[in-house]
């Protein structure tokens, strides 16, 4: 699902910023 891909970018996102 296009939904379910955009959730695993934004996931991926957050938990860059919050290691970063």
């Amino acid at each position: 699902m296009a939904a379910g891909y955009l959730q695993a970018l934004a996931g991926d996102r957050i938990q860059v910023l919050s290691a970063g």
